[in-house]
């Protein structure tokens, strides 16, 4: 009697030697700030200052000196936090011979964690959430709360360095458009007292507006189409996005993200993951490690391998007065 395949016993399960996972390990923020020197205790503080308005009218012949010019400093502080990532699993577990983890299942694991953690520092780091002392948990700012035009509540941003309302939307999605992107960059001009290259991160719908900005003109009733295309004959591929801006007021390099506004509690996007974006001045803006990403092997008690895997950072930002931020929820 002949044998089909479909009725055999005993078949080895045809399994590739591969594991995808459809989520991408993208972390513009986190791999382009600037690292700095370890901070020592908490709360972690520097220094900002900025200079004066200052009369320009001529000076009496003959006048002495009765008044004197100091530039004031501003003191800014902030905790520095703990993230961590402890991978563990089973004797059995770590014995299997697993498709696509050719190191053994802890192994795999622990490449993981590596990658979950700086996941974790990307998404405090451009979070709304404030720096805070809660019991014996410190947590550190993300931008969205340092770039605000009102006092935070633990350790506020001096008014001298607060970032102006100009630079700040809060508006819709829909209403959003080239205009309100001028006014802030012209708001942030003024504040630095010339043209800059900053760095925007982007949710994706954000994002896409941004393209559209040189797609479309606005006009009194709806949106014209202004774009024209020259291609030869036997071109394929159409691309439609933009990267980079230049504009009178600076350089903006466009950077999409999804790790903005992400809820602490469960790491979830929010309303506006991918409907806001900030604009930073990366040289006013730094990661510093008390403890850099590790991974600390546990005692195996008998159940099997377990590791910790984690690092100690706060998010320092000089001087929030040129930077912007689009706080959008819809």
């Amino acid at each position: 009697m002949q044998a089909f395949e479909t009725e055999l016993i005993g078949k080895r399960q045809s399994l590739a030697d591969i594991i995808a996972n459809i989520e991408t390990e993208t972390t513009p923020y986190t791999s382009m700030v600037q690292k700095r020197t370890r901070p020592v205790n908490q709360p972690h503080s520097w220094q900002a200052e900025v200079y004066p308005d200052s009369p320009h009218t001529g000076v009496e012949d003959g006048k002495d000196v009765e008044t004197f010019d100091t530039v004031p400093r501003f003191l800014l502080q902030c905790y520095s936090q703990k993230f961590w990532r402890n991978p563990a699993v089973s004797d059995f577990a770590d014995e299997a011979e697993i498709a696509g983890a050719g190191g053994g299942e802890m192994a795999r694991q622990k490449a993981i964690a590596m990658i979950i953690l700086k996941r974790k520092l990307e998404a405090r780091f451009l979070s709304a959430s404030d720096t805070a002392l809660t019991g014996k948990t410190y947590e550190t700012r993300g931008q969205f709360s340092w770039i605000t035009a009102t006092a935070q509540t633990t350790f506020p941003v001096p008014a001298d360095v607060r970032t102006p309302a100009a630079q700040i939307y809060t508006g819709t999605l829909a209403n959003y458009d080239e205009t309100q992107f001028g006014n802030m960059c012209a708001s942030s001009y003024i504040q630095r007292k010339g043209p800059m290259e900053m760095d925007a991160f982007l949710g994706i719908y954000l994002k896409k507006k941004f393209t559209d900005f040189t797609s479309w003109q606005e006009n009194r009733t709806n949106y014209t189409a202004v774009r024209q295309f020259n291609r030869t004959g036997d071109a394929t591929t159409f691309t439609n996005t933009i990267d980079f801006l230049k504009t009178d007021t600076g350089s903006y390099r466009l950077h999409p993200s999804s790790f903005l506004r992400k809820t602490a509690s469960t790491g979830a996007d929010s309303a506006g993951t991918h409907l806001s974006g900030l604009v930073l001045d990366l040289n006013m803006c730094a990661l510093a490690y008390t403890r850099l990403p590790r991974l600390l092997p546990q005692e195996n008690k008998g159940g099997g391998p377990r590791c910790i895997c984690d690092a100690i950072a706060l998010q320092m930002n000089d001087n929030p007065l040129g930077m912007m931020k689009m706080q959008i929820d819809s």
